[in-house]
């Protein structure tokens, strides 16, 4: 008896080049009643509220990135994205209870901020809002 194995049929993208991990569709707001209301101004005894996606516009898996934010007044918010996929995205919302009062506050995002992902272009991982927080 000759036994042969089963052919294996590899599916999805085909992997080449490297990553390119873009920030996109940055939003800033706060919270009423649990619903995210976009506004560059955030009323009096609100939660700022913070929304973005990271894409993969590249031709390659990223792994192993982390987002790292940044608003004046508050200590920074690290998170750790997936497994990306060419094309895919990860969705991302960041609530800061209480905020800091003030004019011009100024919010930054920076995408692989280790350069933990060798992408093939470095120039779309950050971007900064400013919001006005009343008192």
């Amino acid at each position: 008896t000759v036994y042969n194995p089963p052919r294996v049929i590899q599916s999805g993208p085909q992997l080449y080049g490297q990553a390119d991990l873009a920030l996109v569709d940055v939003e800033v707001g706060y919270l009423r009643s649990g619903r995210f209301i976009e506004d560059d101004t955030v009323p009096a005894n609100r939660d700022m509220a913070l929304r973005f996606t990271v894409r993969n516009s590249g031709t390659n898996i990223a792994s192993g990135w982390q987002v790292r934010v940044s608003v004046d007044g508050e200590r920074d918010a690290v998170a750790t994205g997936g497994l990306l996929y060419p094309n895919g995205y990860q969705n991302f919302e960041l609530r800061v209870t209480n905020p800091r009062e003030g004019r011009n506050l100024e919010t930054e995002i920076d995408v692989d901020y280790r350069n933990a992902v060798n992408e093939s272009n470095e120039r779309n991982n950050d971007d900064s809002v400013e919001v006005d927080v009343d008192d």
